[in-house]
């Protein structure tokens, strides 16, 4: 199924419903970001790659609440502490961002693969974005190249990253770690890592032909699987009648008891679920069954926000 872009309703629903069923039940819930402490002086950079952590970078990484969006440096200036980036976009945002003007306060929704965020899916004003917890870059417009499908945009950093910075070079690959919860206005930011492109996605798994006798994948099967940085494990019983899937999904909160469906082909397994509340969203898996068939590994697909998954036959 063909995924559509989102409006501004649908994603600020999207975000409050992956912080309901994640920050709700995972064991390390985001939380917004403590006070700022003193920064430490900052050693001189090197000249070649450039990196900087703020102080509660490593903490955040370890909690696992934090993602990291990937742009191109355009310039910096210094005195304002103001990175101008360009970063990717999904072909269809250069026709939604007509309206916009240079130094309008906008909120960028990313899409994302294992919280590294790639690429922009959608563009909305500061004050129609509800959100304050996602894959969200809180920053102002500056323009868009509908031919390279880039948006150039501006924010603010924190005072323990501008030595860094202002050694960074136009043209420069950016990687910018930035906790999930940001509750604005200004954009939060943590650390940079010049050199850094995204790593690329897994290539599709490409169905294989049908066949008569489909591998059997009924019985239980533990599920692990990560949402934006939680670590979340379901309970999935699967029915099987031929190569076609059925039976039930069951977590913590909203992920309680969900019917499950899918398909065997070959070693390929597809299953998915539904969760109605607060909007109506679909999990699907898409994986490999090893040759013992007790172990399947694949990608989770949350409205393209991919993440890893491995299931275990119980």
């Amino acid at each position: 199924m063909r995924l559509q872009p989102m409006t501004p309703r649908v994603l600020t629903a999207l975000s409050f419903a992956l912080i309901a069923t994640t920050a709700a039940f995972a064991q390390t819930p985001a939380t917004k970001p403590a006070a700022s402490a003193a920064a430490p002086k900052q050693a001189t950079p090197a000249a070649t790659a450039p990196s900087a952590v703020a102080p509660a970078a490593a903490k955040t990484a370890a909690a696992a609440t934090a993602f990291g969006w990937y742009a191109e440096v355009v310039s910096f200036d210094a005195g304002t502490r103001t990175l101008t980036a360009k970063a990717k976009v999904e072909p269809h945002v250069p026709g939604r961002v007509k309206a916009l003007k240079a130094g309008d306060r906008i909120v960028l929704a990313w899409t994302a693969y294992n919280n590294e965020a790639d690429a922009v899916r959608y563009v909305t004003g500061e004050k129609q974005m509800t959100a304050e917890s996602g894959y969200l870059v809180r920053a102002k417009y500056v323009d868009v190249d509908a031919a390279a499908k880039t948006l150039t945009f501006t924010t603010t950093v924190p005072a323990t990253l501008v030595a860094s910075l202002g050694a960074a070079k136009a043209g420069t690959p950016v990687r910018v770690a930035a906790p999930l919860v940001q509750p604005g206005p200004d954009g939060v930011l943590t650390a940079v890592a010049f050199g850094k492109t995204a790593p690329a996605r897994p290539a599709p798994v490409v169905a294989a032909a049908p066949v008569e006798n489909a591998r059997d994948m009924a019985g239980a099967w533990e599920v692990a699987t990560n949402m934006m940085g939680n670590n979340i494990k379901l309970m999935c019983t699967f029915t099987q009648n031929g190569s076609k899937l059925g039976g039930t999904c069951n977590g913590p909160g909203p992920l309680a008891s969900l019917p499950a469906n899918g398909k065997v082909e070959g070693d390929d397994v597809t299953f998915g679920f539904s969760i109605q509340q607060p909007v109506s969203l679909t999990l699907l898996h898409r994986g490999k069954l090893d040759a013992a068939g007790t172990k399947v590994e694949g990608t989770l697909d949350l409205m393209g926000n991919l993440t890893n998954f491995v299931a275990l036959k119980k």
